[in-house]
């Protein structure tokens, strides 16, 4: 927003009348506000209910951080997102949960290789010993977010970081691009064990160089390591997506997830193209019997074999199973989609996406034979969105039946966004969307250029009457 001393004069003077319910607030990419100016912001804030602060990219200097750090000790609560790897942020100055959440590297140390450098480690320990008494009577952090920006960091600087959490009720930890190894794992997972009963939501995601970098490196014996340290406590959500996860990774990760699998409920399994059929299948066998609801193998690469494996463990998850997504899988062929429907039938699931997943008129009718069978309770009496996004060989009377199988259900999102719908298809789905236009809520047609005036006559007339 391009914030200058005069603006952030004028937004610090009206945040006393909105503080008491504001819990998030982004400054990120505002270089130019003065030191006067962020002293301005932060008084606007204390003593409101400020939970989420983010101050990335505002090319903090000394001075600056220096009058952030005391305004802060006024603020109840705040979660903060570490800096950019370009960003220099010294832990003097800061309070001793902004220190340890926000040290990307010390003065002095080179900006491409950001660390807690060897010289400033005592710096780093006095505000962890800080932190025992200067957050009394103050909410704990509970959000934060190690990036690229600690790649560098050594096993023991890791243990540092992580102790200095112990004792505050954090919640959210991500290690987005860290380039963890094996004895960091070792370090980190020791030290995970004194946060975990508060940790709900944990991510290894890999982000840097498109969907690869980052924590490709992590052995199986890292993971178990990862993993040991979270068993026993609260975690709800885990995201291992980009992670280059392979069978032995699999193995490892899906054994340690039987200790944690009656807490959660979100596994983000994306962009892993290297697990095997076996390796699924343990995975999957981490979960059975505990609380998962929501599932993503968007770009894993599944083909019939994997498939097949997935879809035979399926049953074993399917009563607390909710969310679903296959984005992103054109090798699926029509008899593994089918023992994909198949491990779902009967169960809970509401959210359910086929997006990009190159259906095409025997993959459809695979899926739509299933959506109608009448033997088990269908998928279509929970199913509430069904998404179909980037699916373009799709013909006419294939869509009539993928419809045909929602009739009757609780449908109430449905995407055709990017579907190359014709007049031909048009008239097919409206036909069938009276069969489903008393639930449904949502539609989207968006990205269809090719659909024709009439076209879009027939779409809405499915849906007149309806909800």
């Amino acid at each position: 927003c391009e914030l200058d001393e005069e603006k952030s004069q004028a937004i610090g003077e009206e945040l006393p009348n909105i503080r008491t319910t504001l819990k998030k607030a982004n400054f990120a990419c505002n270089s130019c506000i003065s030191t006067a100016g962020w002293k301005m912001l932060l008084r606007g804030l204390a003593g409101g209910a400020i939970e989420d602060l983010s101050f990335k990219s505002c090319e903090l200097d000394e001075e600056k951080r220096q009058a952030i750090g005391e305004e802060l000790n006024f603020v109840v609560s705040v979660s903060l997102v570490l800096g950019s790897s370009s960003e220099v942020c010294l832990p003097a100055g800061w309070p001793a949960y902004a220190a340890l959440s926000m040290a990307s590297c010390c003065t002095g140390c080179d900006a491409k290789k950001p660390k807690v450098c060897s010289q400033h480690a005592a710096t780093v320990q006095e505000h962890i010993d800080l932190s025992r008494t200067s957050l009394t009577g103050m909410k704990a952090v509970r959000r934060v977010h190690f990036r690229s920006s600690c790649s560098q960091h050594s096993p023991s600087e890791w243990r540092l970081l992580l102790q200095g959490l112990a004792g505050f009720a954090v919640e959210d930890l991500s290690f987005e691009d860290c380039e963890l190894d094996e004895e960091k794992s070792l370090a980190i997972g020791e030290e995970l064990v004194n946060i975990n009963m508060t940790l709900k939501k944990a991510g290894f995601v890999e982000r840097e160089g498109g969907n690869f970098g980052g924590n490709h490196d992590l052995s199986a014996t890292g993971w178990k390591m990862l993993m040991r340290g979270l068993a026993g406590g609260a975690i709800e959500d885990l995201s291992f997506e980009c992670c280059f996860l392979d069978e032995e990774k699999s193995q490892a990760i899906g054994e340690r997830l039987l200790n944690i699998s009656r807490t959660l409920k979100k596994a983000n399994f994306a962009w892993n193209h290297e697990i095997s059929a076996a390796g699924w299948k343990m995975l999957l066998c981490g979960l059975a019997g505990g609380a998962i609801e929501d599932l993503s193998f968007q770009g894993c690469a599944l083909d019939e074999e994997k498939s097949q494996a997935i879809g035979e463990e399926l049953p074993n998850i399917r009563t607390t199973l909710k969310k679903l997504n296959f984005k992103d899988n054109k090798q699926i062929s029509a008899a593994g989609w089918k023992t994909l429907m198949r491990g779902l039938a009967g169960g809970a699931l509401e959210d359910l996406s086929f997006g990009a997943c190159g259906l095409d008129d025997e993959k459809s009718q695979a899926i739509g034979e299933e959506l109608c069978r009448m033997e088990d309770p269908s998928i279509s009496r929970t199913l509430k969105k069904a998404n179909f996004v980037y699916n373009s060989k799709i013909s006419a009377a294939r869509w009539k039946l993928l419809l045909r199988g929602l009739a009757g259900g609780a449908i109430e999102d449905l995407s055709f966004s990017d579907c190359f719908l014709d007049e031909e298809k048009s008239q097919a789905i409206g036909e069938r969307l009276l069969n489903i236009s008393r639930t449904l809520k949502k539609a989207d047609f968006s990205g269809n250029d090719s659909l024709s005036a009439e076209g879009c006559k027939m779409l809405l007339r499915g849906l007149a009457g309806g909800a």
